[in-house]
């Protein structure tokens, strides 16, 4: 007796005997994922693109899981203080020391096997769950040591610093707890902090900021102006209002020679200079920025990462406790 195949059959015992020889990981990589680590499969043109990509989806699992659980936490009254302080995002500065870590932590995923099908390629990644949660808390272990310091300091710009470090550790800490399933704890809480922020707050220190900007284009005054609020203290602009330290400063610029066609180059001088309700000077701090642009606005431009980064780090030197 003859067996006679047509053209659609002989495309399907071709294509199941295809399906047959696909490893488990390219459609169902959890399923194929010991408990002991985290994987993603990436597809690609080539073997590299694959891999790149399976390397990618790695992160790709952290940040979707550590979005959820932010997600969770604003909803649920059963949301801890620490994740609070992200539920309304991370500035540049956190979100920066943040991927860092990350990174860091993603150069220990390893691309453990590889499939070619006649369309793409597929690669599998994997992360060893409990090195990576050990680089972690390394990490973590640095930050608790710098928030206790200033956290013992206690003045208003190391609880400041301690809000900053401690927005960098949750972040750190949810990605943690999706490495070990349960949270690392801090010696020092967001709790903590906010009652020594409190104490500071019912002083009632009022600051009166005396700023000159460069022409109508900078905004230095408002930056200084939200610095001295999140560190607790009143500011006021009149010389009228009653006041116990008082801010004189200004953003001055120079035009510097620049034989580019089509571009000019400024340099821009901030100073700040702190006086106690006597009238003697109790700090002063200055910074210098080159920075050139089309124009003296976007040579500006180009120079506010460097002023807001001087107003950040350095404004506690002005002395005023």
């Amino acid at each position: 007796m003859k067996t006679i195949f047509t053209f659609g059959t002989l495309l399907f015992l071709l294509n199941s005997a295809n399906a047959l020889t696909k490893p488990k990981w390219v459609n169902s990589p959890d399923e194929f994922c010991p408990p002991t680590l985290l994987c993603a499969v990436g597809e690609g043109t080539g073997q590299m693109n694959a891999s790149v990509n399976a390397r990618a989806g790695i992160g790709k699992i952290f940040e979707t899981k550590v979005k959820s659980k932010l997600d969770i936490s604003t909803s649920s009254s059963q949301s801890s203080d620490s994740d609070s302080i992200l539920s309304g995002g991370m500035d540049e500065d956190t979100f920066q020391k943040v991927t860092e870590v990350s990174e860091a932590v993603l150069d220990g995923v390893e691309v453990t096997e590889t499939w070619e099908s006649d369309e793409a390629v597929f690669a599998l990644a994997t992360l060893h769950k409990r090195k990576a949660a050990d680089r972690l808390k390394s990490k973590m272990d640095e930050l608790d040591e710098k928030i206790k310091t200033h956290f013992d300091l206690g003045k208003r710009s190391d609880l400041s610093k301690c809000l900053k470090f401690l927005k960098v550790r949750t972040a750190l800490d949810l990605r943690y707890e999706i490495l070990k399933g349960r949270r690392y704890s801090s010696s020092v809480s967001y709790s903590d902090i906010m009652k020594k922020k409190r104490l500071k707050s019912k002083q009632g220190t009022t600051i009166l900021l005396n700023f000159k900007e460069v022409g109508k284009i900078s905004e230095v005054a408002s930056w200084v102006t939200q610095k001295l609020l999140d560190e607790d203290f009143k500011v006021v602009r009149r010389e009228k209002r009653s006041h116990q330290y008082k801010i004189v400063g200004g953003l001055n610029s120079e035009k510097q020679f620049f034989n580019v066609k089509g571009f000019v180059r400024y340099k821009f001088l901030l100073t700040f200079k702190s006086m106690n309700k006597n009238g003697e000077e109790v700090g002063a701090v200055t910074h210098t920025v080159l920075q050139t642009g089309r124009s003296q606005k976007q040579a500006y431009q180009n120079a506010v990462p460097s002023i807001k980064r001087f107003i950040s780090e350095n404004l506690d030197q002005l002395n005023m406790e």
